[in-house]
């Protein structure tokens, strides 16, 4: 599932997965907690690109695995840079694991940090 904070459009680097946003959902404007409550009864992942949440939530209290895309600016061009890193991530992705995607300010072509939270 996108969170609200992924443009809507990044659903289609995806799709190999059922993706769905928090929107789609009619779950728009629910804070985290809520939020992760209501998504681990449906999806596996939640991908987001609020760099806090795993201080502001206690993940292992959620039947849910998160991703971050720390990326410097939050839009389409920048997450979908992550796209390659996204698609292994999901595929090694445990259950209630946070991975977090740092975008490299180097060159987009070399892999981004990629670390276990």
């Amino acid at each position: 599932m996108l969170d609200e904070c992924v443009n809507w459009r990044f659903l289609n680097e995806l799709p190999e997965y059922t993706v769905k946003t928090v929107r789609q959902m009619g779950w728009s404007g629910l804070k985290n907690g809520e939020l992760l409550d209501k998504a681990q009864h449906k999806f596996d992942v939640l991908i987001t690109t609020d760099k806090n949440i795993k201080y502001q939530q206690n993940l292992s209290e959620y039947d849910i695995s998160v991703i971050v895309l720390d990326v410097r600016i939050n839009d389409l061009e920048h997450i979908q840079s992550l796209v390659p890193w996204l698609k292994e991530s999901l595929l090694l992705i445990g259950v209630y694991d946070i991975k977090i995607i740092k975008e490299t300010k180097i060159n987009k072509l070399v892999s981004p940090q990629c670390s276990n939270s």
